[in-house]
């Protein structure tokens, strides 16, 4: 196997293919070292130095592995060696491939890119998109402040529904029906995330539960929450061990919901791990840091999808007394649906 790079185009980043590396070193370094690339024989030794500037200009291109952001480089003609020096990989790939595919594809708004071969790393990150139209505010000098008061509106209390109002029963009297949250995915929804939807083997991906949430009349002080749909999230960022919402993640459901979900709201998030399920790991700190920061409604629930080669375990979770709780969850089919 050669050393390659590979391209991932899009906002998704979806890959796109692969080019050998050294043509794009030869043409980078051609220009800037002022030396005849055409019989020189170059070797990189990729450094775990982060690049922490930013390509500017359009489209922007990523380091999809950014703890590798520097290359050493030598140049040598037969045994005698005529350049040595580092680089960034700014510099050496994501320059020159910008021109070349701003070119060939004038339409694609950002490109991905990872070096790849033997012996090499592969620790994908996406990165988390930048934040447009951002302000700064300075802080207001001791004694003042806003001329405003904000003050949150309470949310309607959800309407009354119990299991039987879809057709279910409990299957474990002591601890399904005094749950916290109950959690019903209808066959449809259920079926995409463990069976057909396209998950990354390289990084975490995730999105949004929507569907609605009802008070168990049954058990006070608990929740049915039935999930009817589950999109994937735009704007977001990835790795192997993490996944990062951003506003514009939550603006893009919130219009979903607006435009193409009525009655329906936000009953919370999922993502995926990249190792099967077992009992004793759920969710991990990471995770419980996302959830408590962002998803603040005491109903609101994490979804897990682990996969496992063609396997998927999928599990819920709801807030209880500072961790995150397994959820007891229904199959809610078609003919099964409250009216």
């Amino acid at each position: 196997m050669s050393y390659e790079v590979e391209l991932y185009r899009g906002s998704d980043f979806a890959l796109a293919g692969r080019i050998p590396l050294f043509p794009l070193l030869r043409e980078a370094l051609s220009g800037s070292v002022g030396l005849d690339m055409r019989r020189a024989l170059i070797r990189l030794l990729l450094l775990p130095v982060p690049d922490e500037a930013e390509l500017d200009g359009a489209p922007p291109i990523y380091n999809l592995m950014p703890d590798y952001g520097y290359g050493t480089v030598r140049v040598y003609e037969g045994a005698r060696l005529l350049y040595r020096h580092p680089h960034t990989l700014r510099e050496l790939i994501a320059e020159p491939l910008r021109e070349r595919l701003r070119e060939e594809y004038p339409e694609v708004t950002q490109w991905g890119f990872l070096v790849v071969g033997p012996g090499l790393p592969r620790a994908i990150v996406r990165p988390t998109p930048r934040v447009q139209g951002l302000t700064h505010v300075d802080p207001y000098d001791e004694g003042e402040g806003p001329t405003f008061r904000i003050r949150r509106v309470p949310d309607p209390e959800p309407p009354p529904a119990a299991l039987g109002t879809f057709g279910l029963t409990s299957r474990d009297e002591a601890t399904e029906r005094t749950a916290f949250a109950k959690v019903l995915v209808r066959e449809e929804v259920e079926r995409d995330l463990t069976e057909r939807r396209r998950f990354s083997t390289d990084v975490e991906e995730g999105g949004f539960l929507l569907g609605r949430v009802y008070q168990d009349r049954e058990a006070a002080g608990t929740y049915l929450l039935e999930i009817t749909g589950a999109p994937k999230a735009e704007h977001t960022g990835a790795s192997l061990l993490h996944f990062t919402f951003t506003g514009d993640s939550f603006d893009a459901v919130k219009r979903t919901l607006r435009e193409e979900r009525a009655g329906d709201q936000l009953l919370g998030w999922y993502h995926t791990h990249l190792f099967p399920a077992t009992e004793t790991m759920g969710l991990s700190s990471i995770d419980l840091d996302l959830h408590f920061t962002t998803f603040r409604l005491p109903w609101q629930i994490a979804g897990l999808v682990n996969l496992d080669g063609a396997r998927r375990t999928l599990r819920f979770y709801v807030p209880r007394a500072g961790t995150m709780s397994l959820c007891p969850q229904w199959t809610l089919r078609e003919e099964r649906q409250a009216t």
